[in-house]
């Protein structure tokens, strides 16, 4: 998974360097993405199988780590139109 233009720009607007964008982890989804390994069905967002995410609407997400670094969760970013300007709904998921 990677990180889309529009992603991309919207981070650095706010702030994020091209190195923090990368040690963050934030990666851009499609709708129900699909995963190059599959992973554990019994961890939220999982579709069952664990080969796909459970996302209804694409957008970024936001790896949320431990002190140690270890994956705990994430946000997922939804960036939506209403009337016409995109908006954004953060929505958290926990592992």
């Amino acid at each position: 998974m990677s990180l889309t233009p529009t992603h991309r720009r919207g981070l650095i607007k706010r702030g994020f360097s091209e190195g923090q964008i990368k040690q963050y982890g934030f990666v851009s989804v499609g709708y129900q993405q699909s995963l190059v390994n599959p992973i554990s069905d019994r961890l939220a967002g999982i579709a069952p199988g664990g080969k796909n995410l459970t996302n209804k609407f694409s957008g970024l997400i936001v790896p949320i780590r431990d002190d140690s670094g270890f994956y705990i969760g994430w946000q997922f970013r939804i960036l939506q139109k209403l009337h016409g300007k995109p908006r954004g709904r953060m929505e958290a998921v926990s592992l």
